[in-house]
């Protein structure tokens, strides 16, 4: 059904313009005496962690905040998508921190799951 199409090349400097862009949102606010938006604190882990580092997440809005904005180098990504598995976070951390002892594993843990498993954080 498609005959003769061909998609076109990517454009390199596509990714450059996206990187950009996402560099300009998560930026540090203007005004800080004003409360960081969710891509601002997302901006602000990238700052502080190296290349190694590896997101964790599950359920809610963070994974697909984190699908957009999160700049993972090496493989630095892990999110459950298909269950909505409020509370795997934690759980799922300690995971990747047992598979890759030499990695820093940051873990998002939204509202739902702070609820659910709040005594896995303590």
């Amino acid at each position: 059904a498609l005959g003769d199409y061909r998609a076109e090349a990517c454009d390199p400097a596509a990714r450059e313009d996206w990187l950009r862009a996402v560099d300009t949102h998560c930026a540090r606010p203007e005004d800080q005496a004003a409360k960081p938006t969710d891509a601002q604190v997302i901006g602000a882990v990238q700052r502080a962690t190296d290349d190694s580092a590896i997101a964790m997440c599950a359920a809610g809005t963070m994974p697909g905040a984190l699908k957009l904005l999160w700049q993972p180098s090496q493989g630095g990504y892990h999110m459950e998508y298909g269950y909505s598995c409020m509370g795997y976070e934690v759980a799922g951390a300690m995971g990747l921190k047992l598979a890759r002892p030499e990695r820093e594993v940051i873990c998002f843990v939204g509202d739902g799951s702070y609820m659910m498993a709040n005594a896995e954080l303590a």
